[in-house]
């Protein structure tokens, strides 16, 4: 090697070792920056929602107040007619009890979820619905009392059809009660049901042999509902063969009241709702042979359905 040679290696030696912190310095740098905009990305993001939830919130809220306006005005008017209309006056006042606790509620709330934000349209498109339907009815009653002197056939008929209106005003405004409480039920969202052999191994399925089931494991979990209130929640499980007979283990079974009818559970449970992701399990042990055919799952609570499976047994 000569003289020249040997005196250009350390310098490319050296040029190398410069260059390579150069490039670590680079990379960490575009990195940096690359998180820096993703992170802005997601912060406008962020802000946006925020906005939309505020805007919705408060129109809610105004809609809400104006709705009580409307009523109390409505309350404040009927009281010209006495006594005739306290019935009419104790049903707006119900309704309005009920727009106040929905305004107050929602005063409290530091941000809306989506499933919230659907509630409170619902519920504000209802009570706009009544409103209007209570406005008709008190026009068709402000009428008749300009023609309590006229005893002819028409005036008859017009009353007549004012009580029947009112009732059914009265019948409308308890089905939205009860569609409200029936919304604020559990609801199953998911169903999986696994056989268990003797030696303890499970495995999911639609399609079980008699001679691997040991035990049968029911899992469910709940669709999200924030009408739910946080409580003591129960389950009924019945488990159904063939011929629509629900099984009745030797221990864990007992009766519940479905519409109006004592009606027989395998197996219940109870737990405490409390709103996050929650699953619960059945564990049905076979004590004789279940036999072959289709076999049915049906949950209730509350007394009423809230979900079903099936799965057959070979």
């Amino acid at each position: 090697m000569n003289t020249s040679e040997k005196q250009n290696k350390p310098t490319n030696n050296k040029t190398k070792k410069s260059v390579i912190p150069f490039l670590l310095i680079l990379s960490m740098a575009l990195n940096l920056a690359l998180v820096y905009i993703i992170f802005e990305k997601k912060d406008v993001e962020i802000a946006r929602q925020k906005k939309i939830n505020v805007e919705q919130k408060a129109h809610y809220s105004q809609s809400l107040s104006r709705l009580s306006t409307r009523l109390k005005q409505e309350i404040a008017h009927s009281k010209k007619f006495g006594q005739e209309q306290q019935k009419y006056r104790d049903s707006l006042t119900k309704v309005l009890a009920n727009v106040e606790a929905d305004r107050d509620n929602l005063k409290q709330a530091v941000a809306l979820t989506q499933t919230q934000m659907n509630a409170y349209k619902l519920k504000i498109a209802a009570y706009e619905e009544l409103l209007i339907r209570k406005d008709s009815l008190m026009i068709s009653l402000k009428e008749i009392n300009t023609m309590l002197g006229d005893k002819n056939h028409r005036l008859n008929l017009r009353i007549n059809k004012a009580i029947e209106d009112k009732v059914k005003i009265e019948q409308e405004s308890k089905q939205l009660k009860n569609t409200i409480k029936q919304a604020a039920g559990l609801k199953v969202k998911d169903i999986v049901i696994k056989r268990v052999n003797r030696r303890g191994k499970s495995k999911a399925g639609k399609v079980f042999r008699e001679r691997n089931i040991s035990q049968l494991q029911v899992y469910l979990s709940f669709i999200d509902n924030e009408l739910i209130e946080i409580g003591n929640k129960s389950v009924m499980m019945l488990l159904k063969d063939e011929m629509g007979k629900t099984l009745i283990p030797s221990s864990g079974s007992g009766t519940f009241d479905l519409a109006g009818q004592e009606t027989s559970y395998t197996m219940a449970q109870s737990f405490l709702y409390d709103k996050s992701a929650q699953t619960i399990m059945f564990n049905y042990d076979k004590d004789k042979p279940l036999g072959k055919g289709k076999f049915i799952v049906e949950l209730y609570s509350e007394g009423k359905k809230i979900g079903d499976d099936s799965f057959r047994v070979r």
